[in-house]
Order: structure tokens, then sequence, then C-alpha cells
């Protein structure tokens, strides 16, 4: 497995803003870590988006390209309160 180490937001489509950015090895990682994150919340509107690219504009980080890897598409249902957290992706 190729390591490529990415940096990962969760974008809250709801209220329409960034909620939370992690760093993981690769694509499955972070949707597991989007399913957890669903989880936590008990809410689905949540999508996943990798950052590739970042700038600096006045001394600020600024992700320059942004792909959406994932919508969080549970059902419901299917996010339960769980001791671990955790669902697979």
């Amino acid at each position: 497995m190729a390591h490529s180490d990415a940096v990962y937001v969760i974008h809250d489509k709801l209220i329409t803003a960034d909620v939370f950015m992690f760093m993981a090895q690769h694509d499955g990682i972070a949707k597991g870590n989007l399913h957890a994150f669903c989880n936590r919340m008990q809410r689905t509107d949540f999508s996943l988006h990798r950052v590739t690219t970042y700038d600096f504009v006045d001394q600020k980080l600024v992700p320059v390209d942004i792909e959406r890897v994932y919508v969080c598409d549970a059902h419901p249902s299917f996010i339960q309160e769980r001791e671990d957290g955790s669902l697979e992706a």
C-alpha cells in the first residue's frame, strides 16, 4: 500500500461550514473517520473533502485544491450509539 498522507476536511452541509480537519493515510481511513464523526453527531449531512494543495496568502495557509471524496450517505438508522464510536466505512 502506498503511503500518502493527506489532509481531509469534514464539511457540514446543514450550516455550510468546515467543521473538522484531520490527517489520514488514504481515503478508506478518512471515510471511516467520517462515519465515526456522523455517529458522534447523530447526523448524516456531512461530506468529506481531500485538500491536496495549499498556498500562503497574507501569511495564512489557504487550501487551493480541494476534492470531494465522499458524502455520508448512511441512513440515520445505521448511526447508533456505540461504545467505540466507530462504523465500518
